[in-house]
């Protein structure tokens, strides 16, 4: 057979060059050598001087490849082989057994493969006059191989130098990488353990909004956490009362924006027994069962007037009254507040007192958004999908390429709430294999809140039609279980103060 030895090299090159994984371009090389060269095995072996050893670092069959690390004792007989006391940077040996270093390897190989009886061809590879690695090659039988067989090799050894001179750097890369991932959630498992929550990340938004709460964390000054919905500022209260001095005292939460609005100051405050319909005993409230502790308001955009006066007034002296009594009451609470909302702006409508913002804006910690923490998205999706497997008590599946691409893609308009959604509806729909990201919005889908009239009427609108709604639904009938209390989940005398107060007849 004639072989036109450029496009042999074109080809052989083309193949071996097709992969970073060296066991992988092995593979690809040898079934392409098969029909051309003889081969059953394709092999790379590191000379090792300091230890007298070969040392096997991959091999390829045509049905199997390993990456292997596999060292070979040589005496000083074999060594003198080794050392390459040859003309040409190819040898073969038709019969293993007349070469003691054949021998050794063969034996090797016949562990891993059961190749029996073979041929071998050798392959000295160097570069800059430094030796790089030894390419092997056995085919089954006797006396398989020739100098052209030889002469065909020895095109691709400048080839096989770069590929494994490649490798030997990614390998290298790889095993760096690992160390400093290991060191990395070290770290993170260190910090976790430290402020006792979860706070995943190392981005510089996060590090510098975790800089500042540790700087806060050991005063008693109030704090304001300040961030789009969705970017953790429960997390982060949690962080400064557990860093803080008060971590073993009281830690009281409060979402401001879930109390309804006729009874958040006995909801914060307490009330006397008798202080109005219902109140059939004294109520301690939030602030008092904080005392030597810490409170934390979430939300606090949306407390009342009224509730906003007295939360001015345990700031300035610590001093408040429970609803319907008269005995001034003190407490010492640390206060951390969050919002959403522009407080500033707020100030400028007039619906949030001045005097309340610049006594809570003491140390005001801004929360960095999910797409300015891009570099986070790995970690928080490897967290939500350990987390979230436990829970379904399931293996955490592997996230399937190219996954992580999408997630980085996306805008995250909820942050890591909805990060935490999107994974845990992928688990809910993953049956085999690794991950895929489902119920990921795209450009063309409609968010939730497109569903929504893009008009804002105001909140008592709001209600009016929605109470008028139900009163239609169910025929004007108020009480009862098939009245309108019952079906927007009221009382049936707080729905007639409601209707009264926004003149519903």
């Amino acid at each position: 057979m004639i072989i036109n030895h450029l496009q042999f090299f074109h080809d052989a090159v083309k193949e071996l060059t097709g992969s970073l994984i060296i066991e992988d371009a092995l593979m690809k090389c040898l079934k392409y050598f098969q029909g051309i060269i003889p081969c059953d095995t394709l092999s790379i072996t590191l000379w090792e001087p300091g230890l007298s050893s070969l040392r096997q670092v991959a091999i390829a069959t045509d049905k199997d490849k390993l990456r292997i690390d596999n060292m070979i004792h040589v005496n000083d007989i074999q060594k003198s082989f080794i050392t390459w006391p040859y003309e040409s940077n190819v040898i073969f040996f038709n019969d293993f057994h007349k070469n003691p270093v054949c021998s050794t390897v063969h034996a090797e190989l016949d562990k891993l493969f059961n190749i029996g009886d073979s041929s071998h061809m050798i392959m000295r590879v160097d570069i800059e006059d430094q030796r790089i690695c030894d390419v092997n090659l056995t085919a089954k039988g006797f006396d398989r191989y020739t100098q052209d067989h030889a002469k065909l090799l020895s095109l691709l050894s400048c080839p096989f130098g770069i590929v494994v001179s490649n490798a030997q750097r990614y390998w290298t890369l790889m095993e760096e990488y690992g160390k400093l991932n290991e060191n990395k959630m070290k770290l993170e498992k260190e910090l976790i353990v430290k402020c006792g929550c979860e706070i995943i990340g190392h981005s510089l938004p996060l590090r510098n909004a975790i800089t500042k709460a540790t700087q806060v964390a050991s005063t008693t000054s109030p704090v304001l956490l300040l961030g789009e919905t969705g970017t953790g500022k429960d997390m982060f209260a949690s962080f400064i009362q557990k860093q803080s001095s008060r971590s073993v005292n009281p830690f009281v939460t409060v979402n401001c924006g879930a109390i309804p609005e006729s009874l958040i100051d006995s909801d914060l405050f307490g009330h006397e027994k008798g202080a109005f319909t219902g109140a059939l005993q004294q109520h301690k409230g939030r602030f008092e069962r904080a005392h030597t502790g810490t409170i934390f308001l979430d939300e606090v955009g949306e407390l009342t007037p009224s509730a906003q006066v007295k939360l001015l007034r345990v700031l300035q002296s610590g001093d408040f009254e429970r609803v319907g009594g008269h005995t001034l009451i003190n407490v010492d609470v640390r206060v951390i507040a969050a919002t959403n909302r522009n407080l500033a702006l707020m100030v400028k409508e007039g619906t949030f007192r001045e005097d309340l913002f610049y006594r809570l804006n003491v140390f005001p910690i801004i929360l960095p958004s999910l797409k300015e923490r891009h570099e986070d998205i790995a970690l928080l999706t490897d967290y939500f999908i350990k987390k979230i497997s436990k829970k379904f008590n399931i293996a955490p599946p592997k996230l399937e390429i190219g996954e992580l691409n999408k997630l980085k893609a996306y805008t995250w308009p909820g942050n890591i709430r909805e990060l935490a959604n999107i994974v845990e509806q992928s688990l809910i729909c993953h049956t085999k294999g690794d991950l895929i990201i489902t119920g990921l919005p795209t450009s063309t889908e409609p968010l939730a809140t497109d569903y929504y009239p893009t008009t804002v009427c105001t909140l008592d609108e709001a209600n009016i039609n929605c109470i008028k709604a139900a009163l239609d639904k169910t025929n004007g009938r108020i009480s009862g279980p098939n009245g309108a209390a019952k079906l927007l989940g009221v009382k049936s005398t707080t729905l007639r103060s409601k209707m009264q107060k926004l003149c519903i007849s």
